[in-house]
């Protein structure tokens, strides 16, 4: 999928759905370059490992969080599109292509493990500073998220 699909069929409407707080340019384009530099928007299962979605949800360090110590909002979201609070359940769905609900999570994960409020649209350095700290990637790649960021800057204003 191209970063402009994405943008337009599933972070906006899945933001509009949450309305503010959640929503905003400064969230879709967290959401957009971190699903970019976690699965490339090219696969919902991880090559090689045990991530699902387009975020790359790992399941003890996302839904299994999620679901312990998720806001009462986000967790009645997620019951609102038709899916029960049960980690395999979503990690299950996420992975078979519930890209709503996998965008739902992410958005979750940002509101909770970052102690900031989303950089402004550009501010680059500040978005991979949050991006690690909310995903905690293994193999952190900078030089990818040099390549990523921008495109989703790009796919924003395009």
């Amino acid at each position: 999928m191209d970063p402009k699909t994405c943008l337009a069929a599933i972070i906006r409407p899945t933001l509009a759905f949450l309305g503010p707080p959640y929503a905003g340019e400064p969230a879709e384009v967290m959401l957009l370059a971190i699903a970019l530099q976690e699965s490339g928007l090219a696969t919902r299962e991880q090559m090689g490992g045990p991530a699902h979605g387009l975020w790359q949800f790992e399941l003890a360090t996302a839904t299994n969080d999620f679901v312990v110590a998720g806001r009462t909002f986000f967790k009645n979201i997620v019951e609102s599109l038709g899916f029960k609070l049960n980690p395999f359940t979503l990690w299950d769905a996420i992975a078979a292509g519930a890209d709503q609900l996998a965008c739902v999570l992410a958005r979750e994960r940002l509101y909770r493990m970052v102690d900031a409020p989303l950089p402004a649209v550009g501010d680059q350095g500040e978005a991979w500073r949050q991006y690690v700290q909310a995903w905690g990637p293994g193999r952190p790649s900078e030089g990818r998220w040099a390549v990523c960021y921008p495109e989703a800057v790009a796919a924003l204003h395009g």
